[in-house]
């Protein structure tokens, strides 16, 4: 044997101690074949494009890999090189190749490659869940220009109120409003003037935002799937707070 062959063979003796019975288990079940498809198969597949079903397969590989009950600082202890050439050849090896593999060696090869793993799911779902919340903002700031387009056209008319308002205030300052505004602008078009901007007068940020989260607007079961997930499960794995819903 080689002094590198020594080395790792020592590192697999004593990673293999440090993993716990269940573990050794659960990192063995990786393996076992279910309708033709392993649990081991599903955490090597790629990260899909920002749909709902992209998200819930992110969210199954972190529920296997929070399953194995890895130790928390398993890596902690070796170099990156090692980690790195440890974790690219379980990449790279077929699972056949895998299951040839001595126990003690084949279980510490899979445990260095799910602790790996885990962080490089968890990166990438919030990548897609960054996708879905930019997603939803350009959809409600569609809506919103439309409905601030409508309300335009709606009350055209109101303008030409207005400046009647102010020429009548402005010739005469002096004046009681009832005697001054009231006869270009009666009691009625003031009091549904007040309760337009009242209703409508918020920022157009804070529209967008409303468009986005607005809960009185019908949503498809798509984004229904959506808020569930993301307000279900980014605390849960530790996601930023800027994902939170």
């Amino acid at each position: 044997q080689t002094s590198q062959q020594k080395h790792e063979n020592a590192i697999f003796q004593s990673a293999n101690k440090s993993l716990s019975k269940k573990t050794r288990k659960r990192l063995e079940k990786l393996l076992n074949e279910e309708d033709g498809l392993t649990p081991f198969s599903q955490l090597r597949s790629d990260v899909g494009n920002a749909s709902l079903e992209s998200v819930l397969m992110e969210i199954d590989k972190l529920n296997i890999l929070r399953d194995l009950s890895l130790p928390e600082h398993f890596l902690s202890e070796y170099s990156p090189k090692l980690i790195n050439r440890f974790q690219q050849r379980v990449a790279t090896e077929s699972l056949w190749d895998l299951r040839r593999h001595p126990d003690e060696i084949r279980r510490v090869l899979m445990a260095f490659y799910c602790s790996i793993r885990q962080s490089q799911i968890v990166d990438g779902l919030i990548d897609l869940l960054i996708q879905i919340i930019h997603r939803f903002s350009a959809r409600a700031e569609k809506r919103v220009i439309k409905k601030m387009i409508a309300d335009i056209q709606k009350v055209r008319g109101k303008s030409t109120i207005l400046f009647n308002i102010a020429e009548a205030v402005h010739d005469n300052p002096e004046g009681v409003v009832r005697e001054v505004v009231f006869p270009v602008a009666n009691e009625k078009i003031i009091e549904n003037l007040v309760k337009e901007y009242r209703a409508s007068g918020m920022t157009y940020e804070s529209r967008v935002y409303m468009g986005g989260f607005d809960p009185n607007r019908g949503k498809s079961p798509q984004d229904l799937g959506w808020f569930s997930v993301i307000s279900t499960h980014s605390c849960r794995f530790g996601l930023p707070d800027f994902i939170h819903v």
